[in-house]
C-alpha cells in the first residue's frame, strides 16, 4: 500500500499547482506625444515621444529599404516621478528590443507613421531593475496635414 501512496501524493500535488492561477501580467497603456525623429536614413529611423506627457519614450527602427518593414530594433521608457516640490526625477527605466512593423515615410523621408511593433522587454533600471521579461506594443499614429510632432500608443505588460 505504502508504495501507491507516494505516486498518488504527488500527482494530487501536481494537480494542485497546475489548477493554480496564473499570476496576471500587470498591463501599462500609454497615449504618445510630442513625438520627433532625429535625422536617419531610410534604413534607420531615430524616434523620441513623451509617454502620457511625461515618460520618456525612445525607439530605434532598423528598417528594410526595399519593403519598409522594421527588421530590429531597441526601445527605451522612463518612468518619471514628480515630487511634492514640483521636482522630476527618474524612478526606473525599461528598454529592450522590438520586431515587425512597418514605416510610412513622408515626402521628405520623414517618419509619418509605424505599423504596430512588438516590444520585448530586456532589462530594467531602478525600480525595475529585477524586472527581465515582459511584452509589449507601440505604434505612429499617421500623421495629418498641418501637425508637426507625432502621436502613438503604447502597451507595455510586465
Amino acid at each position: 500500500m505504502r508504495r501507491f501512496l507516494a505516486p498518488t501524493i504527488a500527482g494530487a500535488l501536481c494537480l494542485a499547482l497546475a489548477l493554480l492561477p496564473a499570476r496576471a501580467a500587470q498591463e501599462y497603456r500609454f497615449v504618445l506625444s510630442g513625438g520627433q525623429q532625429s535625422p536617419g536614413s531610410e534604413t534607420v529611423g531615430l524616434i523620441r515621444m513623451k509617454a502620457n506627457n511625461l515618460h520618456p519614450f525612445s525607439v530605434r527602427l532598423e528598417i528594410d529599404p526595399a519593403t519598409k518593414a522594421v527588421k530590429s530594433g531597441t526601445w527605451e521608457l522612463e518612468e518619471v516621478l514628480i515630487g511634492a516640490d514640483g521636482k522630476r526625477s527618474v524612478n526606473g527605466t525599461l528598454q529592450g528590443k522590438l520586431s515587425g512593423g512597418s514605416v510610412t515615410f513622408a515626402p521628405n523621408n520623414a517618419i509619418q507613421a509605424v505599423g504596430i511593433v512588438e516590444l520585448e522587454v530586456g532589462s530594467g533600471t531602478g525600480a525595475y531593475e529585477n524586472t527581465k521579461t515582459g511584452k509589449g506594443k507601440f505604434r505612429v499614429l499617421p500623421a495629418t496635414q498641418g501637425e508637426a510632432a507625432l502621436t502613438g500608443e503604447l502597451l507595455i505588460q510586465l
